[in-house]
């Protein structure tokens, strides 16, 4: 299996690109990259390449028809739910574009893992650019899948935490905050339900899905359930914060059920490998390791 991943240098394949070079089922990986590559070895390389020009997959069309899966985890679009016009013709326009060029110089391929979000189903009422460009995608591949000889995965994620993360998602500020000794604030009491999944049951669940996934699209979440709340007191207990670190406060806000997933683990075959517990442990021992 000739493997080429696409958004790899970023949070998520860091985790993967490790993963799958030491799969001894994988005979060649190739990334891309538009700035600085993320290492190569004797079975990983990365090619110069901006997806979102057609130009630039010339010089790299031999090796990219050896290419039978695609990883692709790219994406060229807003998240935040106000943008300019232009920004959300620019956006759509380069990851169709993206996706356009990479069929055009895999004529071999055979399977696809495309890297969704949850943000595709929840935000199907309240849209954000991110969750409409997903789905956008989705809806693509799921066309080439109907009319073509492709097999097609498609993987949404909830929020991803682990060490390396970026600083902005709630799990890196309550651990900042607990590691600096400073208080939290949950609101609703802390009651809102919010799924995470651990970055390394997702990169895996990547590679289970490149190799032996059925086509379909596949929530890929925790059945377990947790609120803010229960997520900030293991983060106190492992940090050992104070408890005075965690203040709740009371809310009338209608959402404070949040929002929270239907798992597909089942039927995508998967078996997560961490609990929450296990995930935010290893996350805290190795904060300040990467």
């Amino acid at each position: 299996m000739n493997i080429l991943v696409t958004g790899g240098t970023g949070f998520l394949g860091g985790y993967v690109l490790p993963l799958l070079a030491d799969d001894s089922e994988i005979d060649k990986l190739l990334y891309t990259y538009r700035h600085q590559p993320c290492g190569e070895s004797s079975s990983m390389r990365g090619l110069a390449l901006d997806i979102t020009n057609l130009e630039n997959f010339k010089p790299h069309q031999a090796v990219l028809e050896e290419v039978t899966c695609l990883v692709h985890m790219a994406s060229a679009v807003s998240h935040g739910r106000v943008a300019l016009y232009q920004d959300i013709s620019q956006n759509i326009t380069e990851n169709f574009s993206s996706l356009g060029n990479l069929l055009q110089f895999l004529p071999n391929l055979e399977k696809i893992v495309y890297i969704s979000s949850g943000s595709a189903e929840i935000y199907k009422d309240d849209p954000t650019m991110y969750g409409v460009g997903k789905l956008l995608v989705e809806q693509v591949l799921q066309h080439i899948v109907r009319y073509h000889n492709v097999a097609c995965t498609i993987l949404r994620f909830p929020q991803l935490y682990g060490p390396g993360e970026p600083h902005g998602t709630f799990v890196s500020k309550f651990i900042n905050s607990f590691l600096d000794g400073k208080a939290i604030q949950l609101m609703n009491d802390g009651t809102t339900v919010r799924d995470i999944l651990y970055v390394k049951d997702a990169a895996a669940s990547i590679v289970y899905a490149a190799k032996q996934a059925p086509s379909g699209v596949f929530m890929v979440s925790d059945p377990i359930k947790h609120t803010v709340g229960e997520i900030a007191v293991i983060l106190q207990v492992i940090t050992g914060a104070d408890d005075a670190c965690i203040v709740r406060v009371s809310s009338n806000n209608t959402g404070a059920l949040g929002y929270h997933f239907t798992s597909d683990i089942d039927k995508l075959g998967y078996k997560l490998c961490y609990t929450v517990e296990q995930g935010l442990e290893e996350t805290v021992r190795g904060w300040n390791n990467v």
